[in-house]
């Protein structure tokens, strides 16, 4: 059996409901003809509200219910009606007919459980419409946009259309306006933060199952194709105006235990040795480099430069006097003397100063999460 469409049917039932209105107008007008004008003072400036509410399923229809009934409760202010004492009998009149239209509201509501309980817990839109005075539609906007602040509810969107004037006027929702969590930032903005993915996405209103796409996600080089992102990182590859890995194409940058550094952008002085880099690029740690001296007096020696690993420094000349007579007593009429000698031998040092430090070459550093906007 085929399962009608949700945001058709209440339109149907929307329809059907100011059709009904429509006809209790006429009937009003008809019956207070002497009071003609003030009534058509008091409907020429009505309003169409239009609450657009993006909630999962079973949370759409809840909303459907309650706002339905809510609407259907106030479509007209009794006190504007009633205000001249001669339409006292007409407020009657008025009651029971919300009454008969409450159960046929109540019986369309019913129909819509049956429709809609077999259906996946996907996002539905509900679209709730109803024609009030301009005043009223607004002092209830803020009733209506309480009720529907609700978890897994993420945009409400209010639109006030005054017909009188034939204009259109907006009304951003004070939910998204006041929230904390609004952030009014372009796609490929990074952030850091102390939260955790799981509580940064709630407070930022992506919400699972939801039919709007996720505005935020972890910066770890997961694949966002179909993104707004991923549209623009596309241009931005073309130009060489970003680095992105091959094959990686529709990732974001993964900043997990990397720091951030800023690009040269023209700048002459602490510039990156490697130049105009594309934001992206991924660059290995390195040390400057840099110079061990070691000083001692030696044999026409001076200052002697270590580098890094094994060297040779020349070692010192050295002079012994071998050991034995110098000379000897004549023998024989003959005498021998032997001569003190001198010898250099040419010797080496080796070796390699002592290994300190730890794994890595870090400034002070506080852990955070980077996210990147991608929608």
């Amino acid at each position: 059996m085929s399962v009608p469409d949700p945001t058709a049917l209440v339109t149907e039932i929307r329809k059907s409901l100011e059709e009904e209105v429509q006809k209790y107008r006429e009937h009003l007008a008809n019956q207070a003809s002497s009071h003609k004008d003030d009534l058509n003072k008091k409907y020429e400036d009505h309003a169409r509200l239009i609450i657009k509410s993006t909630k999962s399923r079973d949370s759409a229809i809840k909303v459907f219910v309650g706002a339905g009934t809510f609407v259907l409760t106030t479509l007209f202010s009794v006190t504007q009606i009633t205000s001249c004492s001669e339409l006292n009998s007409e407020r009657n009149k008025f009651r029971d007919y919300m009454d008969s239209t409450a159960k046929h509201v109540e019986k369309s509501q019913e129909q819509f459980y049956s429709f809609t309980k077999d259906l996946r817990d996907d996002a539905t839109k509900v679209v709730i419409e109803t024609t009030k005075s301009e005043l009223i539609a607004v002092g209830v906007e803020k009733s209506i946009s309480d009720f529907l602040k609700t978890e897994g509810n993420r945009v409400i969107e209010l639109h006030l259309k005054k017909s009188k004037d034939k204009i259109d006027v907006q009304i951003l929702d004070d939910f998204i306006k006041q929230n904390p969590s609004y952030m009014p930032v372009p796609v490929g903005t990074v952030i850091a933060s102390m939260l955790p993915p799981d509580k940064f996405a709630s407070l930022v209103g992506d919400v699972e199952k939801s039919i709007n796409k996720k505005q935020w996600v972890l910066a770890d080089g997961q694949n966002v194709a179909g993104s707004t992102y991923a549209s623009i990182a596309k241009e931005l590859l073309q130009g060489q105006q970003i680095y992105m890995e091959p094959g990686k194409e529709n990732s974001v940058p993964d900043l997990r235990g990397v720091f951030l550094r800023g690009i040269n952008a023209g700048r002459d002085r602490f510039e990156d040795p490697d130049g105009e880099r594309a934001a992206g690029s991924f660059q290995r740690h390195a040390f400057a480099s840099h110079q061990h001296w070691m000083f001692g007096g030696s044999k026409g020696a001076g200052a002697n430069n270590l580098g890094a690993g094994n060297e040779s420094l020349p070692a010192y000349a050295r002079s012994f006097h071998p050991p034995g007579a110098k000379s000897t007593d004549p023998i024989h009429g003959e005498s021998y003397e032997i001569w003190s000698s001198t010898q250099t031998d040419d010797a080496s040092l080796r070796g390699k100063t002592k290994g300190t430090g730890g794994v890595e070459t870090r400034p002070n550093n506080v852990a955070v999460y980077y996210y990147i906007r991608i929608n």
